[in-house]
């Protein structure tokens, strides 16, 4: 009896395990696995998995760690939009951290590292010396320092010849300002920084070869307050036109112009956004062609020492007047648009100066 009391429990248990399965043709959805790290106490966003299509190339893996925010509309608005650009036309899958301080850099990158990322990227000049140090412990990967100054055999450089765009803007300055005087703010005076506004100064000079041009480098990226400051200082020297270029200090540059009443030039992203009535245009980089070279080196397996893309290249470009439009005059427009043409057809060089002129 008790043989049959048996066989009959475990038909039972036979047929209630039949019923767990999953009946509908689908395959059960795993569990996400958390491919990006914050070292700042902050949860970044993270981008699908995968590219859609059906290609069968491989699937890069790319992290980049950044010094701010996504969404600050300016360096780091960059690198994810290059991101998520070149997500758009290569099979990558990537990840991010957002505002990774120099001294948290090393343990960010080699976490990334240690996931077996293809590609890490240091979106920040401060991070070369955290970069080089990882890198020397997987040589199987490759790095990328945003605005390096020198590579090694693992690492490039990624950089922007923002010298064309800082010259067309130089131009649009000269052109709109009524006092004669213009001004620009930098962070750092490193080369990328140097020779945007550099050509910022030749631009305006080639159109009133004695404007008055007033270049502030803060040592700071992301100083609001001193970023403002800094620009009132110009603006009470009589500038009604300012560029600036920077993280942070570029929203205080913009607030600075916005309430004194003169126009100001964005600078790395198209800044139009933060002052409609006050933004003319904007400088802008675009990280996603770097990132496309790279990845492409990598597929051909001939990962170059540096990336520098410029307007011919689309690595650099001018954002749209938007709304100040008509407020631009159209023989302005005109010129820029001409000496534009001539940077593209290579008519015509803009300098390419990485040291400040005193």
């Amino acid at each position: 009896m008790k043989k049959y009391i048996y066989l009959l429990l475990l038909f039972l248990l036979v047929i209630f395990s039949s019923c767990q399965k999953n009946t509908t043709g689908e395959k059960p959805v795993p569990s996400a696995e958390p491919n990006s790290i914050s070292v700042s106490g902050e949860t970044p966003a993270v981008t699908p998995d995968s590219t859609s299509g059906t290609s069968e190339k491989k699937e890069w893996k790319v992290a980049m760690i950044m010094p701010g925010k996504i969404n600050d509309v300016s360096w780091n608005a960059a690198g994810y939009q290059g991101l998520m650009e070149a997500k758009k036309t290569l099979p990558i899958k990537f990840s991010y951290s957002e505002n990774v301080s120099v001294t948290d850099a090393e343990t960010a990158i080699r976490d990334y590292a240690s996931q077996g990322y293809d590609l890490i990227l240091a979106h920040s000049f401060n991070y070369g010396d955290s970069v080089k140090k990882v890198a020397k412990d997987y040589p199987a990967i490759k790095f990328g320092w945003a605005t390096g100054i020198d590579s090694t055999e693992n690492v490039t450089i990624y950089d922007w010849p923002a010298h064309q765009a800082g010259y067309l803007a130089g131009m649009l300055a000269a052109s709109m300002t009524k006092t004669n005087k213009i001004g620009a703010t930098g962070g750092f005076d490193v080369p990328d920084v140097v020779r945007a506004l550099e050509a910022y100064k030749l631009g305006a000079k080639s159109v009133k070869p004695d404007i008055k041009v007033f270049i502030t480098y803060l040592n700071e990226w992301d100083d609001v307050a001193k970023g403002k400051e800094a620009v009132i200082a110009q603006i009470e020297q009589g500038a009604d036109i300012v560029y600036c270029n920077g993280d942070g200090i570029s929203f205080g540059c913009i607030q600075a112009c916005k309430e004194k009443g003169v126009y100001a030039i964005g600078g790395i992203a198209d800044q139009y956004e933060l002052a409609p009535d006050t933004v003319l245009t904007s400088t802008v980089l675009k990280v996603d062609t770097s990132i496309t070279g790279m990845i492409k080196d990598l597929e051909s397996g001939k990962f170059k020492d540096k990336y520098f893309y410029d307007m011919i290249e689309g690595g650099v470009d001018m954002a749209p007047y938007h709304g100040l439009e008509n407020k631009i005059p159209a023989e302005t427009k005109k010129l820029l648009a001409k000496t534009k043409e001539d940077i593209m057809k290579k008519k015509f060089t803009v300098p390419d100066i990485i040291k400040p002129e005193k």
